[in-house]
This record gives structure tokens, sequence and C-alpha cells, in this order.
């Protein structure tokens, strides 16, 4: 070791310095430094993924009983729109009664039709009677003359016969312009029409 004063070298077994004579100091053995073990990283927790929470348990017939009802749902909507409508309309048509009202002017018309058709016939009738065969001719319809291969030329019996078989030919159906009858001579069925041309009633086909 060395003196701590003058700086000699003695051995290692002197107490004092052989040069100086001051007391030697010797050096404490340090135990050997240990590396502090290295901080370890605290280790990352782990990732746990959150539990999905309880399963709801499944109710046996569950969908089932849902579409029953949903079917129940759109059957009773169902029925109330056609309920509506169905009200909807019987009020309109007790309301305005445009049914009754075009049914009676139909009916008004075709007995106006009949009752003015009944009474030329009957005047051709009596031309018919009386033997007046022109005016009979003249009280024809285009369309009969057309039929016709000139004017009507009947005997003055058969004529009266022709003539009392209209008077109680019956009506069989009736519009505004034309009205439909049935008759018969001589036990035969006949079934003629009067029809309106020119605001006149006339015999048109027979």
């Amino acid at each position: 070791m060395f003196c701590g004063e003058c700086g000699t070298k003695n051995p290692d077994t002197n107490q004092f310095c052989k040069n100086c004579g001051k007391p030697l100091k010797k050096k404490q053995l340090q135990p050997d430094a240990v590396p502090a073990p290295a901080a370890s990283s605290p280790a990352s927790p782990r990732q746990v993924p959150p539990s999905p929470g309880p399963a709801r348990p499944k109710i046996p017939g569950a969908s089932k009983k849902i579409a029953i009802i949903g079917a129940v749902i759109v059957v009773v909507i169902i029925a109330a729109i056609f309920y509506v409508s169905s009200n909807s309309l019987k009020a309109g048509s007790s309301s305005t009664g445009s049914a009754n009202i075009d049914t009676s002017l139909f009916k008004t018309d075709s007995s106006a039709s009949v009752s003015a058709s009944n009474a030329a016939l009957q005047t051709i009738a009596g031309y018919l009677e009386a033997g007046d065969v022109n005016r009979f001719n003249d009280s024809l319809s285009m369309n009969a003359h057309a039929l016709m291969s000139g004017p009507l030329n009947l005997p003055a019996e058969r004529a009266a016969k022709a003539g009392q078989a209209l008077k109680k030919a019956k009506v069989t159906s009736a519009s505004m312009d034309v009205v439909f009858y049935q008759t018969d001579i001589d036990g035969r069925n006949f079934s003629f029409d009067m029809a309106k041309e020119g605001g006149v009633w006339k015999l048109d086909q027979f």
C-alpha cells in the first residue's frame, strides 16, 4: 500500500509508513457491487374481451305467436276498412238517392213514350178499320217502307182485322224511342214495334 502522507510504498502488513512514520490507512475492502436487478417493466394487462352477458332464454313458440298476432291485426284492419267503405257507400246512396232518381227518370220516360206510342197506334188502327190505306201508309216509318216492295194494299175485311189486332196489342218492352208490342190475328201471335221518327210515332217493323 502507499502512504497517504509521503506516498512511499509500504508492505501491506505495515501499520506505519517506513519513511515518515505516519500510520497507514488500509483501504476497506468493499464487497463487489452487485448489479441492481433491472427494473422490470410492468407487464401490460391482458386484454380480456367483455363477456356477452347471460343469454336470454328462448321462449318456445314465441316466433309463432308473434306471427299469429300479426296476422290477426292485419285481418282486423282489413275488416275495419271494408266496414267503413260499405257504410260510406250506403250513406252516399241514401243521401243522394241517385239510383232512385235515375230509375224513376227511366220509368217516367218509358211511361211517357208508351202513352204517346199507344195514342199513335190507336190512330193507325183506326185508319185500317176505316179502310184508309193512304193514311195508313203515311203512318209507316221509313224503315217499314224500305222493307215493303210498295204501298200496302189490303182488302177491307183484312184491313179491319189488322186494325182490331193493333188496338188490343200489349206492350212487351219500351224505351224512350221504341215501344215493342205483341198481339194476335186469327189466333196467330204477331209482334211489331212503334218507333219515334222526327218526333212522330210511326209503325215500324211488323
